[in-house]
């Protein structure tokens, strides 16, 4: 992804640092997620490639 993203492909890292996250399953705060959308919406990838991670983020945590 790093590699990636020094040759300016940001929405292409961003889309496999998501798939990574949902790959394994990491446990992510709302303001992780929150964040992780702006950047989705900046790098204008389609919003199905963070929507996938919905389900990863805390319980219980505002």
């Amino acid at each position: 992804m790093t590699e990636l993203a020094v040759h300016s492909e940001w929405g292409t890292a961003f889309e496999n640092m998501c798939a990574r996250l949902g790959e394994y399953d990491a446990f992510l705060t709302h303001e992780l997620h929150e964040e992780i959308v702006r950047v989705g919406q900046i790098c204008g990838v389609a919003p199905s490639t963070w929507e996938t991670l919905h389900d990863n983020v805390e319980r219980g945590i505002i």
